[in-house]
């Protein structure tokens, strides 16, 4: 067991929790605001005391930052940049995407009851505007997703297939 040399040690007390006030932030009834939101960055929580927060411009800041990190790594495996940009709000309802949409806004309950969607047609009928949009909305929601044209899918599985053959 090693001891503590109690010479050599320095204790500090204080609230070393507490944000630093930036430039506009407030205090009311004794919690820190920010300045740009109007949220608190200081809550009360028993037993702790004053304990920090995030304010809600810095939790919309940091979810942006997020999703950038996210698309950005899908940038980075997909060959088609074109796809990044695309959003159900760029539909100039060429397509109907309303299913595709519906998909979108009930992820969550389509997940969890193992339900996908598989679109098919003719070229040009808009499958890949439609995937992307999705897949963008599902980044968006902070959903873990990528697309995939059928090339690629057929080099991947091709490959896998190949290589087992041999």
């Amino acid at each position: 067991m090693q001891r503590i040399d109690t010479e050599k040690l320095t204790i500090k007390e204080g609230n070393f929790l507490a944000p630093l006030p930036e430039e506009g932030d407030y205090y009311k009834e004794n919690l820190l605001y920010c300045g740009n939101c109007n949220t608190p960055r200081q809550a009360i929580h028993e037993p702790f005391g004053t304990v920090p927060v995030q304010c809600r411009c810095r939790e919309d800041a940091e979810a942006r930052d997020e999703r950038r990190r996210k698309r950005d790594a899908l940038a980075e495996r997909i060959a088609d940049k074109s796809l990044i940009r695309h959003c159900f709000a760029d539909d100039d309802r060429r397509y109907d995407l309303h299913a595709v949409y519906a998909y979108a806004e009930e992820w969550e309950d389509r997940f969890a009851k193992n339900r996908g969607l598989i679109l098919t047609g003719d070229v040009g009928v808009g499958k890949t505007f439609a995937a992307s949009c999705l897949v963008n909305a599902l980044l968006d929601k902070g959903v873990s997703a990528n697309i995939f044209s059928m090339g690629e899918l057929t080099d991947v599985f091709g490959s896998y297939y190949t290589s087992e053959e041999t």
